[in-house]
């Protein structure tokens, strides 16, 4: 009998301390990479980018996205979503929670992220985006769109003439017409 409880608890132990370094690893290669972003270190960013799933973006999501004080916000037509009017954080890296009061965060307002901003990552819980959205963001260099969104509108990033990375989850059907116009420095 005392064999099989040691055993078990050696099996539990083992297994909590897998789930352990597993969430250990995954909190070090989203530190990685923020870190990488933040001083714009294109071989990090190229190397980490080409390992970005799906999880890895929830995860980073959940864990990192900017508190709600952060945002202006309201509700939108339906009383079912918030779309978000304004940004008042200071972070020049803003994760965009997928929830604001517990509703999802359907829409963003055009223009909002023009000044001060230099990374932006877009929320699963976005499936739409009004033409001209990020359009003239001077500062923005990357952002990160979920699969869930389908269709990048026109001129959804125009003239963004900083931004250099753009990355794709798996979903995008359509990109509109001019959406990366007069985006110089676009590498990927």
């Amino acid at each position: 009998m005392k064999k099989k409880n040691i055993t078990l608890l050696f099996s539990l132990l083992l297994f909590q301390w897998g789930v352990f370094c597993e969430s250990k690893t995954e909190n070090s290669n989203i530190d990685s990479f923020l870190r990488a972003l933040q001083e714009s270190n294109v071989e990090l960013i190229d190397e980490i980018s080409g390992s970005v799933t799906e999880d890895f973006y929830k995860t980073l999501l959940q864990e990192r996205a900017a508190p709600e004080t952060d945002f202006n916000y309201t509700f939108n037509e339906t009383k079912d979503g918030i779309v978000i009017t304004g940004y008042t954080g200071e972070n020049d890296i803003v994760i965009i929670p997928a929830e604001i009061e517990e509703y999802p965060i359907v829409a963003i307002n055009q223009r909002i992220f023009m000044y001060g901003v230099k990374g932006l990552f877009i929320p699963y819980s976005i499936k739409k985006l009004d033409n001209e959205c990020f359009s003239r963001s001077i500062h923005l260099e990357f952002v990160f769109i979920p699969g869930s969104l389908k269709i990048i509108p026109e001129k959804s990033f125009a003239f963004c003439e900083e931004l250099s990375y753009v990355i794709f989850g798996n979903g995008i059907e359509k990109i509109g017409k001019e959406s990366f116009s007069q985006c110089s420095s676009l590498k990927k």
